[in-house]
């Protein structure tokens, strides 16, 4: 295995634990903001990760992989958001989503040499 993938599952098993840590220890109606911030970072951090290594696993091709994993996870955190300030409904959802695969559909037109632009 590669050293970037090994990275990847530390950051992942680093961000799980934490995120186990704070869903047991702390109580998330008098918890402070602090808290919470740690909360989503984590969680953004672990779903990133494991995103990049299932994509990964899938088709070895590590950039696509991780920046998928990137786009995984900003839907993931934003769902949870979006949930949280009680504005997720499927209009939210879908502009969300959409938003995050035309970026994702730009990305790949932009620079990858080999899908020839219109």
């Amino acid at each position: 295995m590669k050293w970037y993938v090994w990275i990847i599952i530390s950051a992942v098993i680093l961000s799980l634990s934490g995120l186990a840590i704070i869903s047991i220890k702390q109580d998330p109606f008098q918890s402070g903001q602090l808290i919470k911030f740690l909360f989503f970072c984590s969680l953004f951090v672990s779903s990133w990760g494991f995103g990049a290594l299932v994509l990964m696993g899938l088709k070895n091709d590590f950039p696509a992989a991780f920046r998928r994993g990137l786009f995984l996870a900003l839907v993931v955190s934003g769902t949870i958001i979006l949930n949280r300030l009680h504005l997720l409904n499927i209009f939210n959802f879908s502009i969300l989503l959409g938003v995050i695969v035309a970026i994702e559909w730009f990305l790949t037109r932009t620079f990858n040499p080999k899908i020839s632009n219109f």
